[in-house]
């Protein structure tokens, strides 16, 4: 699954930063998802990923709406059909939205792909 984290990571290096410094995440939190998967219940890292998903134009940040289609188109292993159904979360709070998001797409890649 790691390789996937890899492949995942491509499109976010531009923004990775920015995001960082705006959400005020600790770096390491972001480098131990990257590198082993973890997924903190860290309000800064969540905000993190929202910011993210704002950058990257998936997540519309005064409707809440989500671009299913947008998403899967830039996240490799992500396709149409799992991002439809993850981007299903009742939740007003945009950070905890897009966590839940990419904690869906996570759990259901990673049991395509065992563990490192």
């Amino acid at each position: 699954m790691k390789h996937v984290r890899v492949i995942w990571r491509e499109p976010v290096n531009h923004i990775l930063e920015k995001c960082i410094n705006q959400s005020h995440v600790n770096p390491n939190v972001v480098e131990a998802f990257y590198e082993h998967g973890h997924m903190p219940h860290n309000p800064a890292f969540k905000c993190c990923i929202k910011c993210v998903t704002i950058e990257l134009d998936i997540l519309n940040p005064i409707t809440g709406e989500v671009n299913a289609q947008k998403w899967s188109d830039t996240f490799d292993y992500l396709d149409l059909e799992l991002a439809q159904q993850c981007i299903d979360q009742e939740e007003p709070d945009l950070c905890e939205k897009v966590f839940k998001m990419v904690d869906c797409v996570h759990d259901h890649v990673g049991k395509k792909f065992p563990p490192e």
